[in-house]
């Protein structure tokens, strides 16, 4: 079972690029100090701008329980005076925060190579179920990755069902080497008429 973490932030479009650098500062600095937690910051470009998901895996229940919260591990990468100097700069840039963790569902994908490299694009759709609706929901996705290779469309991705957070919430995510490869990705009505799903 693999499990995902997602920092969602809101920052505050005057705030932005300060917020960036202050990231950079924490990111370049937890890296030269070798902190083993390690995160993926997603910037989003389409939907909801001026928001940054900072995603993180994890293998377990036991691993992330040993996780440290956020502020901590500033304070652990940074020294307590300027970790909290660090964190009040990152507060004042932030309009609303949101945690989510995830639970991969190797059932509902049809997942990249895991040789592949970690790609700098990605898609990801967001699906919530109706009370009730949940296995109307997952046989649907569950559509989708059968009707991949049928229709030999190129896209891969990885499905989650949110477990600590919006529990009817499901997500799909689609790496991409380059946004210009959505032009061969089929729209999902046509994939699954393609497949005869």
């Amino acid at each position: 079972m693999s499990l995902m973490t997602v920092l969602s932030v809101s920052v505050r479009p005057d705030r932005f690029s300060a917020y960036e650098a202050r990231v950079h500062q924490l990111a370049e600095k937890a890296v030269a100090q070798k902190e083993p937690f390690e995160w993926a910051a997603r910037q989003v470009t389409a939907g909801a701008l001026g928001t940054i998901h900072f995603t993180s895996e994890c293998s377990d229940w036991a691993t992330l329980s040993t996780r440290q919260p956020i502020e901590e591990l500033i304070r652990k990468v940074m020294g307590d005076t300027e970790g909290t100097q660090l964190i009040d700069q990152l507060s004042e840039c932030v309009l609303s925060e949101r945690h989510t963790i995830g639970q991969e569902r190797a059932d509902l994908s049809y997942p990249p190579d895991p040789q592949s490299t970690l790609k700098p694009f990605g898609t990801v759709t967001i699906m919530r179920a109706r009370p009730g609706g949940q296995d109307a929901l997952e046989e649907l996705i569950r559509k989708v990755a059968q009707a991949i290779p049928q229709a030999k469309d190129p896209r891969r991705f990885r499905a989650y069902q949110t477990v600590m957070g919006d529990l009817q919430t499901y997500w799909a995510a689609v790496p991409l080497a380059d946004v210009a490869e959505l032009d061969a990705i089929l729209p999902l009505p046509d994939l699954l008429y393609r497949a005869g799903a």
